[in-house]
């Protein structure tokens, strides 16, 4: 059949096996045209989940840290993907909402390239600054699958502020 895209996995034990067949499959480009992935911005090819790197050392929360952090004269960025689904942003929101600072800006868009790259939410208490930024599209790494708008965001925040030994 004519423009149709066929491919037959075998029944096999070795997962190592089906899971290259799988990421061949993914990476070929007419399977992204077909299911319309990545035309507009093209990313790297797809990563086998299963054999990614995994973390040595866990951190079971960082909200001691903020917590302390904000009885400091420092400013913090937290930024997360909005389609996170290891940390939810919702989440992410709850836990600093939970330390009680005034919303110095309520949520606002932020851009890059003329488009909503994200949205950004500032709270203070004192001397401290806490920014808490959503990329839009983007998920656990969000540099990596949104590096564009990473880079809008963290550039921003660096220059929002002028930095002195003095402070």
């Amino acid at each position: 059949m004519r423009g149709f895209l066929s491919i037959s996995i075998s029944n096999s034990n070795s997962n190592s096996n089906s899971n290259s067949v799988l990421n061949s499959f993914q990476n070929i480009l007419r399977t992204k045209q077909a299911l319309r992935v990545y035309l507009i911005n093209p990313k790297p090819d797809w990563i086998d989940p299963i054999n990614t790197p995994s973390y040595s050392y866990d951190i079971f929360s960082s909200y001691s840290y903020h917590e302390k952090l904000a009885s400091k004269n420092c400013r913090a960025l937290i930024v997360s993907g909005d389609h996170d689904g290891v940390f939810p942003y919702v989440g992410v929101k709850e836990w600093i909402t939970s330390l009680n600072l005034k919303v110095e800006e309520p949520w606002k868009p932020f851009y890059a390239s003329e488009s909503v790259g994200g949205y950004v939410m500032k709270y203070t208490q004192n001397n401290y600054s806490l920014t808490f930024a959503t990329i839009k599209g983007a998920g656990h790494s969000v540099a990596y699958w949104k590096p564009k708008e990473s880079f809008v965001l963290a550039y921003g925040w660096f220059s929002s502020q002028t930095y002195s030994s003095d402070s």
